[in-house]
Parts: C-alpha cells; structure tokens; sequence
C-alpha cells in the first residue's frame, strides 16, 4: 500500500505547487548548469500538467545528464502528446545513433 494512496483515502492534502512555478524552477536550475535538481523539479510536475515543450526540456536534461533511457521516455511521451514532433523524434534519432555505436 503506498503512503500517498493512505493519504488520500484519510484525507490528507498534499502540498501542491503550480505547474507554472514549477517549471520555472526547473528552467532557472538548468540555466544555472544544476542539470540534477532541474531534472528532479521537472519529475515533480504532475503528468495530467505535462506539455510536449516541458517533456522535450526534461528529455534534453537527461540527456544531458547521461540518462538516455530517462530522455528517450520524455521524447515517447512527447509524441504521445504531438505524434509530429520533430524535436522529440531528433532526441531519440541521436540516442540510437549513440546506443548503437555502443554495440560495436
């Protein structure tokens, strides 16, 4: 059983923090090369309140990061949200390339 399921069932209210605030925050730490805290503000940030832009930003963080697996699944959810989208196909076209010079 997990606590946040506990909490609702007995009423408790979670903190909750505008999207908007959120992302921003995210934005400032990347900016400020805090690649690890800007990715840990954007998990924060409820899935019903994710966008095609905000998932891209993560996907590039993780990236970024090393996580290809973390930015390859930002990207998918991404063209969950906009089928089209040519940022999130170029994030996962550069973490194949990488991935399959690896298996050399």
């Amino acid at each position: 059983m997990s606590f946040n399921w506990l909490s609702r069932r007995s009423g408790a209210k979670s903190p909750s923090v505008p999207r908007s605030d959120l992302l921003e925050e995210a934005r400032a730490l990347a900016r400020a090369g805090k690649l690890q805290e800007a990715s840990a503000t954007y998990w924060k940030i409820k899935q019903k309140q994710h966008t095609a832009a905000s998932l891209l930003e993560h996907a590039q963080i993780l990236f970024d990061f090393g996580d290809h697996f973390g930015a390859a699944s930002k990207a998918a959810a991404a063209l969950r949200l906009e089928p089209q989208n040519a940022d999130a196909r170029a994030i996962q076209d550069r973490i194949r390339r990488i991935e399959a010079g690896r298996g050399r």
